[in-house]
């Protein structure tokens, strides 16, 4: 669990013989902040999926960094499309988004992670951008 520009939950799992490889979800709430403030920017639904790698070779028992490379679908459950400012806005429209980024766990707990989001031209829409700062906990079961 992070939270940053967005609530994210997931979960992940390690593929089969390999330690370094996990496949990754997680639900995010796109836009969290807006929700308390005067922004009109609405809150979206976020489901990612993709991978996760896990270098062990770099990490120890307090410093573990990995990669991650996931895909989702943003959801604007007040969508009216794509068109005008809507479109303009990260979350003003749903689309497709791709995010690459790196985290790294602290001492088995604490996660820190930073996330590239693209989300491409989608229905009239231009391509847009965004860097995703977040901060959260990580739980191994």
């Amino acid at each position: 669990m992070t939270i940053g520009r967005a609530l994210e939950v997931g979960g992940g799992t390690a593929v089969v013989d390999t330690l370094w490889l996990r496949l990754s979800g997680a639900l995010k709430l796109q836009n969290l902040l807006t929700a308390i403030s005067s922004d009109p920017t609405p809150v979206g639904l976020l489901p990612v999926g993709g991978v996760e790698f896990v270098p062990s070779a770099l990490g120890n028992s307090i410093f573990q960094p990995s990669f991650l490379l996931r895909a989702g679908y943003l959801f604007n459950l007040t969508d009216a499309g794509c068109a005008g400012s809507a479109g303009t806005s990260i979350g003003g429209c749903s689309r497709p988004e791709v995010e690459i980024g790196a985290a790294a766990v602290i001492a088995g707990l604490l996660r820190i992670q930073l996330l590239f989001e693209w989300y491409p031209p989608a229905r009239g829409a231009p391509g847009l951008w965004g860097l995703a700062p977040s901060m959260g906990f990580q739980f191994g079961f």
